[in-house]
């Protein structure tokens, strides 16, 4: 009896984090403690802006962007984030264009880490092209990341990852939320031009920003996230 007992004080004094490490009570509490309640939609506008006359030394012939996929989740979830290594459906994203391989994995995180996604049908004509999409959040997935493919390029993408819409401070879903666009190269192809041959990059580096390496430190557009509801 005694024994039963230590083992429930010691799984009452832990518990395990979404990687399957364990957490101290506090900081699983935080996890878990949600400031904000209900649910909220937002319209998710992106005004790409990436052109020969913006970008001149960073614009290819037919430059333009793939299909653009968001998606609404939880903290211990993400598509894609800085320093670390693309899903196989990031890289045919960034690769390719192509979002089916990711909304394959979004699919399979519907109603555990992901609430709800959404995506444009087609590319853009060019890079300087408006596109609107709305998405839902709530009170434990209120966080929202988006990706587009930069076409032509050998794994280059842009988009936004990890934007929590809930205030913390006021318990409150935000009104509106504004960040401009880097350039991010995917890890997964050594290619380094636009037009470069695919060539496999062995071992896969992680996710970096090359905004300023090769776009001259120039955004390529804009996210504008507004509070619909």
């Amino acid at each position: 009896m005694a024994a039963k007992m230590l083992v429930i004080v010691a799984a009452a004094m832990m518990a395990v984090s979404a990687f399957g490490a364990p957490v101290k009570l506090d900081d699983a509490e935080r996890m878990f403690n949600f400031p904000c309640s209900g649910r909220a939609t937002y319209k998710v506008q992106i005004d790409y802006l990436w052109t020969g006359r913006t970008h001149p030394n960073a614009y290819p012939a037919n430059g333009r962007f793939s299909p653009t996929v968001i998606a609404s989740h939880g903290k211990g979830y993400t598509i894609w984030t800085p320093m670390g290594y693309a899903t196989k459906g990031v890289q045919q994203v960034a690769e390719t264009g192509h979002p089916y391989t990711l909304i394959d994995e979004l699919r399979a995180q519907r109603f555990r880490n992901v609430l709800d996604r959404n995506m444009t049908e087609d590319e853009t004509e060019d890079g300087s092209e408006t596109v609107e999409l709305y998405i839902e959040v709530q009170a434990r997935r209120p966080y929202v990341s988006g990706i587009s493919m930069l076409v032509p390029s050998p794994d280059w993408f842009t988009g936004f990852d990890n934007v929590n819409l809930c205030d913390v401070e006021n318990g409150e879903f935000l009104e509106y939320y504004e960040q401009n666009l880097s350039v991010w190269d995917a890890g997964t192809d050594a290619g380094e031009d636009f037009l470069s041959e695919d060539e496999r990059q062995r071992p896969r580096d992680p996710i970096v920003s090359i905004l300023g390496s090769r776009f001259d430190g120039i955004p390529v557009g804009t996210v504008k996230i507004t509070k619909m509801a």
